[in-house]
């Protein structure tokens, strides 16, 4: 055969995988539309049941069925979310609102603890106390209304007609469905894509699912483990020191935690403005300094070693460019998984680059 032949075959090869993978991601695009309002129950519970299989597999190796502990899991859920909605989030709510209501006094006393400090030193500060507390106070305003607002706008779209109470009902009833299907059935949905790839390219496939599921696994189940602690870590600490609003404020800088670097030290300064404004004392300062720390070293020498550990492979500098640049594209759902999605091509880029060596070894130099 000759070279136009093997060159014509190549091109017809590529055309019909690019076919191939066109017509399936057109049926995903096509099915996830069809989904509509479901689509969100669905996407909720596929992470859900992503994050829970370890632990379904932990409970078999001790006779635990897996559709015994899906059920139980799936009421624990119903209990924790109603225990959440009922009691949790009204005074969560009532503290932030109290908390955004109080931060213009906040930063007014800051400033003025600033400039008296300033004259004493004779370290002059061009500040407009007024100008900058009343822009803070018209940001202020906005979030609250903008928080009423979507508040109240997800109520209006979900139960303003008899149609949205329904779909509103159903998508609370397909949520337990589809984790229960999900996490019951994974073996059917691993065995449909498993024959959906070629059995020549089925080992490197293989090989970079796995790494790239290790990779996920191990920063979102590890970092998620580390937000709830050090939640409950400073929300705590914060309270039993007396820092206003310490269990609003101690949530939010935990959950601010899984965003690297920043994270911390947006709270952190949040906590010096709140002890500036209202009790500048040197005990108090150095205790929450020493919470912080706390956290921080149990953090960094415990928690993410043990939990997260060096699956994702980034260094500091590349973790802040994707943190960056996935929050400009993104958004705050971008910053959220900017680290995993960045691991993950980090890791592709790599070994496409060993292989492109090593074919050039093989060709060239042998």
């Amino acid at each position: 055969m000759n070279k136009d032949a093997h060159s014509g075959q190549d091109a017809f090869k590529i055309l019909k995988h690019v076919f191939a993978f066109t017509l399936l991601a057109s049926f995903i695009l096509i099915l996830f539309y069809g989904l509509g309002n479901a689509l969100v129950p669905l996407l909720f519970a596929a992470v859900i049941a992503y994050l829970l299989y370890p632990a379904f597999n932990l409970l078999e190796k001790y006779k635990i069925t897996r559709r015994f502990s899906v059920i139980f899991i799936i009421f624990l859920f119903i209990i924790i979310f109603l225990f959440i909605v009922l009691v949790v989030l009204p005074i969560l709510l009532k503290d932030f609102q109290a908390f955004l209501r109080t931060i213009p006094d906040y930063v007014k006393s800051f400033i003025e603890y600033a400039q008296k400090l300033s004259e004493e030193y004779k370290v002059p500060l061009y500040w407009n106390v007024n100008e900058i507390v009343d822009n803070i106070k018209s940001y202020v305003q906005n979030i609250s209304l903008k928080t009423i607002n979507v508040i109240t706008g997800v109520l209006q779209n979900t139960v303003s007609t008899i149609i949205g109470v329904l779909i509103f009902f159903m998508n609370l009833f397909l949520f337990p469905l589809f984790f229960y299907y999900l996490s019951t059935d994974y073996k059917s949905f691993i065995n449909f894509f498993d024959g959906l790839i070629s059995p020549k390219y089925k080992e490197d496939v293989y090989y970079y699912v796995n790494n790239c599921n290790r990779i996920i696994s191990a920063y979102i189940r590890g970092q998620l483990i580390v937000v709830i602690v050090e939640m409950l870590i400073y929300s705590i600490g914060l309270t039993i020191l007396g820092l206003p609003f310490g269990l609003v404020v101690g949530i939010g800088i935990g959950a601010l935690t899984i965003i690297p670097y920043v994270g911390p030290f947006i709270g952190y300064s949040t906590c010096i403005i709140i002890i500036l404004a209202t009790e500048p004392t040197w005990l108090l300062f150095s205790k929450v300094t020493g919470i912080f720390a706390f956290v921080l070293t149990l953090e960094n020498f415990f928690l993410m070693p043990n939990i997260v550990g060096d699956k994702v492979g980034l260094d500091p500098l590349i973790t802040i460019i994707a943190l960056v640049i996935f929050g400009n594209y993104f958004g705050f759902l971008g910053i959220i998984f900017a680290i995993p999605v960045a691991g993950m091509m980090k890791f592709i880029l790599s070994e496409l680059i060993k292989k492109l060596h090593q074919n050039y070894k093989e060709k060239y130099l042998t």
